[in-house]
């Protein structure tokens, strides 16, 4: 064997095994960035549902209505078993946000790109709403903060004024939010 083909074959278990320690590393962060095996562990996990502050571009939702759709939605969950607690003081976890930007337009943005310059958007007619919002979950035993994330959920229909879309919104953001921090994680590749 010459010595140039040994460090090719050394070089190229180098890369392997770099590439799967990457792809190991990938799937232990998007396991560990959710709070699904914490909750699903619990028999019945009990949350309070804190304040939710606005911004000046997301004064137009209320708050009020993304706490009701927010307490809804827990409680409808089935794989874990959710506890809307009244008090803080009753509660595992607690959960807080702040709604960042709220954009409606009558036109949809242009969203597909193609090479050499070319834009193709066939449903230019519909209007588009988009809600910015950050989250952040509190474990009240642990006294910490065990989840923290920035979304976004978008809305896109032909004939939707402003008002549905915000309460569609509404409904989305919640939805984005138990997905992102309660939802089973996406394992990609078992190793």
């Amino acid at each position: 064997m010459k010595k140039s083909d040994f460090l090719h074959i050394v070089i190229l278990l180098i890369v392997l095994s770099l590439t799967v320690c990457g792809l190991y590393s990938t799937v232990r962060a998007q396991r560990a960035g959710n709070l699904y095996n914490f909750a699903f562990s619990a028999k019945k996990l009990s949350i309070y549902i804190g304040e939710f502050k606005s911004s000046k571009e997301a004064q137009e939702i209320d708050t009020d209505e993304i706490i009701a759709a927010l307490k809804r939605r827990l409680e409808d969950r089935k794989t874990i078993d959710f506890n809307i607690a009244k008090r803080l003081e009753d509660a595992d976890l607690s959960i807080t946000g702040r709604l960042i930007k709220f954009m409606y337009r009558e036109n949809d943005p242009i969203d597909i790109f193609i090479p050499l310059g070319l834009v193709i958007d066939i449903f230019t007619d519909k209007n588009y709403a988009r809600l910015e919002y950050e989250i952040e979950v509190f474990d009240l035993k642990k006294k910490k903060i065990v989840w923290k994330k920035r979304l976004k959920a978008t809305a896109t229909e032909f004939e939707m004024p402003k008002e549905e879309s915000i309460s569609l919104l509404t409904d989305r953001a919640c939805y984005v939010f138990i997905k992102e921090c309660f939802g089973r994680p996406k394992e990609k590749m078992k190793i």
